[in-house]
């Protein structure tokens, strides 16, 4: 299985193209967000302090929560051309079991997913300490470490699952694209959700929503502190709260807001049920 995995990694990496495209929806919200929508958001913004440092952490939470979803759908590419192509029935020759054959699909789309992720993390926390939107403390570190792990493998899961039902590369090529272009508005970030009013709960429903509001939660906490400071003091409670939601950092369902304790189960039980689903539908596809 090790074999495997390492061999799914050196396709995946070496094929500059794949790379590229894996990474569609990451580039979509960047280049939205430095050419069309940064100042946009931020003129919005103005009466509050900190609002371009709100503003960059925003997209960066975003950007964290969907790399490992578009990522790992790209390293799944590589089991799709291998079924279409037959290799796998060269891979059944050999001692390798056929759940090993799957698992080493599985745990490489994961750790591509995992370490895109992670790169992207490196670099975007670069950024926003040189831009004095965040003070980096061990703690956010570690925080933000967990949760890029849970999100990765909250993402492959879901990818697995969309995986599980193709059967060939165009169709896949088809899905990936669309879910790639698509990744972002369900998620939140292209648009605040405040402005999705017609599908807010659609975007609150969707898993990996759940992991931009926990990546929001971390990264724009020293930003939102003393945000309303400019605001009458009366005001200053409910604009907060307004702005919170608007911007997706708390969803409220109604008059109850979804703790943080939810979001992490949301995205534990997203793991559990969509790897369930897939491997059912993988084994009956063999049957």
């Amino acid at each position: 299985m090790n074999s495997m995995v390492r061999r799914n990694l050196k396709i995946y990496f070496r094929d500059k193209g794949a790379v590229f495209f894996s990474l569609l929806g990451v580039l979509i919200v960047v280049g939205l967000y430095f050419l069309f929508l940064g100042d946009t958001y931020t003129d919005s913004l103005k009466d509050f302090k900190n609002a371009e440092e709100m503003m960059s952490c925003w997209v960066v939470a975003g950007l964290l929560s969907i790399t490992s979803f578009t990522t790992a759908m790209g390293a799944f590419s590589t089991m799709i051309h291998d079924k279409e192509t037959k290799i796998f029935k060269d891979f059944y020759c050999s001692p390798l079991s056929r759940t090993s054959l799957t698992l080493g699909y599985i745990i490489s789309s994961a750790l591509v997913g995992l370490i895109m992720t992670l790169v992207t993390l490196v670099l975007t926390l670069a950024y926003l300490v040189y831009k004095s939107a965040i003070t980096l403390s061990f703690t956010m570190v570690i925080q933000l470490l967990a949760l890029s792990v849970l999100t990765s493998f909250a993402n492959t899961a879901m990818a697995l699952f969309v995986v599980s039902i193709v059967k060939s590369e165009k169709a896949f090529s088809a899905i990936s694209g669309v879910t790639s272009a698509l990744i972002g508005f369900i998620t939140g970030i292209y648009i605040p959700v405040g402005n999705l009013e017609g599908v807010q709960y659609v975007v609150k429903c969707f898993p990996t929503s759940h992991c931009a509001v926990l990546f929001r939660k971390i990264l724009m906490n020293d930003s939102l502190k003393g945000c309303a400071d400019n605001l009458p003091e009366q005001a200053r409670g409910e604009a907060l709260s307004s702005l919170k939601e608007n911007l997706g950092v708390t969803f409220m369902f109604g008059d109850n807001e979804c703790k943080t304790y939810i979001s992490l189960l949301i995205i534990g039980g997203t793991i559990v049920v969509f790897s369930v689903l897939a491997i059912l539908n993988l084994k009956r596809k063999k049957a």
